[in-house]
């Protein structure tokens, strides 16, 4: 009996990074592209309204599909097949979450609104419509070629040192434009390696608004919440005769206009004192909080 092979273990990363738009061309079908999708999204958005008021319902994505493409050919025909589909999914997304939401008894929530003409929308690319080259750190991107004249628009990205991403791994592509500037996000897979250990497992997640998340494989999670290290940073008085300096740092620590300024009020050795011990109980604070998080994910690491 033949045995069976366990698939690699994936996970989803997303690399972004700007685009470096060389002439004229370039960016004038980059806005083409924008504008094409505006101009389509606000189509969809004017005839799911349309269908709402004479029948009570939203079109289905399918049926929305097909409307655009028989009464809105213009702007359907400017985007690459893929990327008007993307635009007409992202938009019934938005209206399944707005049925969600008056579901739950949420009468402030609006429907999808239309967008400025003037802006320019995220282009969406499926795996089928992009490729990626390592080697010369450029993007192929499929467009109508009897609408531009070519099959491809190529764009120069310097992606971040270390992304392994090659045509097997992207799973699509947005061109985003945002304060004058296009940049390209790219979704794709990482095969994670084999983990080695005594079968206990830990995941960490590092976030912004708290230390860490945690989770084991015996189903046990933790938030390392942060805040006692961040009640560290900054927060005190200063001493009335050190006003506009920095105060929360000794001299040595100083830039010399500051240094001169502490060192001529008549009292600053001792205004100081206090500094040094509010400074030193944060060090200790600071020090049993490390040594409390460390063991545990220590730990874990070395299994």
């Amino acid at each position: 009996m033949a045995e069976t092979v366990k698939e690699p273990d994936l996970q989803t990363m997303t690399a972004v990074d700007k685009v470096l738009v060389t002439d004229d061309s370039t960016a004038l079908l980059l806005g083409l592209l924008g504008f094409s999708a505006t101009k389509l999204w606000n189509a969809a958005v004017w005839h799911a309204r349309e269908c709402w008021k004479t029948t009570g319902k939203i079109p289905s994505y399918a049926k929305m599909d097909v409307s655009m493409k028989q009464e809105h050919p213009l702007w359907y025909r400017r985007l690459h097949s893929q990327s008007a589909q993307a635009i007409l999914e992202e938009l019934w997304q938005s209206y399944k979450s707005w049925f969600a939401l008056r579901k739950k008894g949420d009468r402030k929530a609006n429907p999808p609104s239309f967008r400025r003409k003037t802006d320019f929308s995220a282009v969406t690319f499926k795996q089928n419509a992009v490729k990626w080259s390592p080697r010369t750190s450029t993007a192929r991107f499929s467009i109508p070629k009897d609408i531009y004249g070519k099959q491809f628009l190529y764009l120069k990205i310097r992606l971040p040192e270390g992304i392994r991403m090659d045509d097997n791994t992207i799973q699509l592509a947005r061109l985003i434009h945002k304060s004058g500037t296009w940049s390209a996000h790219f979704v794709y897979h990482i095969t994670l390696p084999d983990l080695k250990g005594s079968g206990e497992t830990m995941a960490i997640d590092l976030g912004m608004k708290h230390l860490a998340a945690t989770a084991c494989t015996d189903g046990d999670t933790f938030l390392w919440s942060g805040g006692e290290l961040a009640a560290l940073q900054g927060q005190t008085q200063r001493h009335p005769c050190c006003q506009g300096t920095r105060g929360l740092h000794e001299p040595d620590m100083l830039p010399v206009r500051h240094n001169m300024l502490i060192q001529s009020c008549p009292s600053w050795p001792l205004c100081l004192q206090p500094m040094r011990c509010r400074h030193q109980r944060r060090r200790e604070r600071r020090n049993q909080h490390l040594k409390k998080v460390s063991p545990g994910a220590n730990e874990c690491l070395l299994e």
